[in-house]
């Protein structure tokens, strides 16, 4: 089994008995891009990889598109081989796109892999001016005992000099 069903199989294992305490990390940055700019590159695949990396690192399990669009829409599911800082293996990583919106910006995942069953994460893009959008991540996290050592990894994960890698990105073609 692999692809789509395999993502379904590995959320619904995952999500099994998600009735556990959560902690919530919530950044916000201003990028010197448009809203629209940064929403087109949230939805390539060497987007999540260029910014999840060095802390984690994430390889497709099933078929990804040759131009590396991830095809986000609400419905979807995605499953990736998840690395923590590269190298060391956590399993499937399932992403299900709950909502998925062009007007006004945002994304909606329930994410979940064998260590962290709980991953709800929420971005929106909020245009302040022609060339300048707030950029703001909230992630809810559920991890039994181990929920205050993934929020601390979570929160310096989406530190303010990991978002330096983020607003590097207006940079990348």
């Amino acid at each position: 089994m692999d692809g789509p069903d395999r993502a379904k199989t590995v959320y619904n294992w995952l999500m099994r008995d998600t009735k556990m305490s959560v902690m919530t990390v919530r950044r916000s940055s201003v990028f010197p891009a448009p809203a629209e700019e940064i929403f087109r590159r949230l939805q390539r695949l060497d987007t999540l990889q260029y910014i999840a990396s060095p802390l984690a690192a994430f390889s497709p399990t099933g078929e990804t598109p040759s131009d590396g669009e991830l095809r986000w829409e609400a419905g979807k599911t995605f499953a990736f081989r998840l690395r923590l800082f590269g190298a060391i293996p956590l399993g499937d990583h399932v992403i299900r796109v709950l909502e998925f919106s062009d007007r006004p910006y945002a994304i909606f995942t329930r994410e979940a892999n064998p260590f962290v069953p709980i991953w709800n994460h929420r971005i929106e893009l909020s245009e302040l001016d022609a060339d300048r959008t707030r950029y703001t991540d909230d992630v809810e996290i559920g991890a039994g005992w181990k929920t205050p050592l993934v929020w601390l990894w979570a929160w310096f994960f989406r530190s303010e000099e990991h978002t330096s890698e983020l607003q590097s990105l207006v940079d990348i073609s």
